[in-house]
């Protein structure tokens, strides 16, 4: 019964459309009252979820990439990527898969790419014609790459759910060739569907103009080798790598482009705190709905199960 409990509450709060954050910490809660644990068990499961100093490198990436936004780097980045692949059909697509690509190569969250590229690339996706699924479908799609190319936080959860016993920065170069790999699929995607529905292009500017927006790019592209690669070498590890990310996208943001002010740097601590909290409620509350899984032996009842017995695999040897 207690499994119909864990799973059938969230099951329910998920198809009515509740955040997946509470649908794991209610159904936690309500499979705990129903065994008799006291409900402080789940909060500290959740607390541990969340309570791992490796898991510091999240919010700081997350940072990294508000200042980004409100710096004006996210900006050069989709020139770069406009001057390069603006000419193709449907060029606006292709620009917001590769700008997805570089600025999640920094920020490491999907949810930062799609807000920033997002908010940015789809008004002007739809003012040139573009349909408003299309604009949304791309940007949702090429989000995902942020979550296999370094400095995923994927892979940093992995790596700490593994025990630690895994090297992140293998981890960051096991990821590199699969989120290129997904790059190029959707850029071949979004053509292939922009030449269907007749999108528009625009001219191609030259080599001269794509190479001062490589020049107005360079410090925002510098950044993703200077995470990967001080990572990859041991100069630092993951977490000094977000910090010394942070502090790089300051500087960039205010004394290179001199785009941001104390004003937009507080909006960016804001945005970084509300998309923290948001990432690290979805961690804590995964981490008490698998406490529960496996204080109810659900993955050795699922082994069991495919193995063709009828009860804990103890039991069938």
């Amino acid at each position: 019964m207690e499994l119909w409990i864990l799973f059938g509450v969230f099951t329910l709060l998920l198809l009515n459309g509740t955040p997946v954050a509470f649908c794991l910490g209610i159904a936690s809660v309500a499979t705990a009252v129903y065994l008799g644990l006291p409900p402080l068990v789940i909060f500290q499961q959740v607390n541990s979820g969340m309570n791992v100093f490796a898991m510091m490198a999240i919010p700081f990436f997350i940072f990294a990439g508000d200042l980004m936004i409100r710096g004006g780097i996210a900006d050069r980045l989709i020139g770069f990527a406009a001057s390069m692949f603006g000419h193709l059909r449907g060029g606006l697509g292709q620009v917001n898969v590769v700008t997805s690509t570089l600025f999640g190569g920094i920020s490491g969250s999907a949810v930062a790419d799609a807000s920033a590229v997002g908010g940015i690339m789809i008004p002007q996706m739809k003012a040139r014609g573009y349909d408003a699924d299309y604009a949304v479908n791309v940007t949702a799609n090429a989000a995902i790459i942020a979550l296999m190319i370094p400095p995923s936080h994927n892979m940093i959860i992995y790596s700490i759910s593994a025990g630690g016993n895994l090297s992140v920065a293998d981890l960051f170069t096991a990821g590199i060739l699969p989120g290129l790999l997904l790059a190029a699929a959707l850029m071949v995607t979004a053509y292939i569907v922009a030449v269907k529905r007749g999108y528009p292009h625009d001219v191609f500017p030259g080599f001269g103009a794509i190479g001062r927006s490589l020049l107005r790019a360079v410090p925002g592209i510098l950044l993703i080798g200077i995470i990967f690669g001080g990572v990859r070498s041991g100069v630092f590890t993951a977490t000094e790598s977000s910090c010394i990310a942070v502090l790089y996208a300051a500087f960039v943001a205010a004394f290179v482009y001199r785009e941001m002010g104390w004003s937009e740097f507080l909006e960016a601590t804001k945005g970084a705190v509300r998309t923290t909290a948001m990432v690290l409620m979805v961690i804590g509350t995964a981490g008490a709905f698998g406490w529960l899984m496996a204080f109810l032996q659900v993955p050795q009842q699922v082994v069991a199960m495919m193995k063709g017995c009828p009860t804990i695999p103890s039991r069938c040897f």
